[in-house]
This record gives structure tokens, sequence and C-alpha cells, in this order.
């Protein structure tokens, strides 16, 4: 068992269990949460993590307003198990919203 930690070092941090095996994200992403460098950053440091520890992942980048809810909904409706959202509460509220059905997400 893997731990993949979120939040900076020295605050309170979330630590998500997973197997590398079973891991598959959906990161539904806001590019100008934060500010666009800021997010710009963060993307990379996510990617990298991600990358070293062999979880597969597809990104999708909201665009306009609501459009996190439209990709949250293809994302599940493509399969998707496992829906991130990166960005404030903004996007966070969209993401939940695009989910219609909770018994398989995680």
């Amino acid at each position: 068992m893997d731990y993949f930690y979120l939040g900076r070092s020295g605050q309170n941090r979330a630590a998500l269990p997973f197997t590398r095996k079973e891991m598959e994200l959906d990161i539904i992403y806001n590019p100008f949460a934060g500010g666009e460098r800021r997010m710009k950053k963060n993307l990379t440091l996510v990617k990298n993590k991600l990358d070293n520890l062999k979880v597969l992942y597809r990104l999708h980048r909201s665009e306009y307003a609501r459009h996190a809810i439209e990709l949250t909904k293809k994302a599940v409706a493509s399969g998707a198990k496992t829906v991130v959202a990166m960005g404030g509460d903004g996007t966070l509220n969209e993401v939940l919203n695009g989910l219609d059905n909770f018994d398989n997400i995680t």
C-alpha cells in the first residue's frame, strides 16, 4: 500500500492510500484558480509525483463557467472511478455537481 500526500508540508495533509495497479485518476482542473502561474506550478508538481508513482491519470482542463460539470459527466460516462477536483471552491462545486451517481465514484 502506498500513500499520496495532499497539502503542503507543515500543514494538515491528507494521506490517500492506494494500490498503484488499481489507481487511475481523472483530474478536472481550473488553470486560473489561485492565479495562473501558481496553478501551472502545482499542476507540474502533481504530474511529476503521479508519474514517479506510475499512477495513470487523465487531465481535463476547465475552460469556462460550468465547464467542469460537463467534463466530470463525460469522464464518469467514460468509466472514471476516481475524479479529482484541482482548483478552488468553484471548481470543487462544479465537479460535485457533475457527479450524477456516487455509487462507483471515490
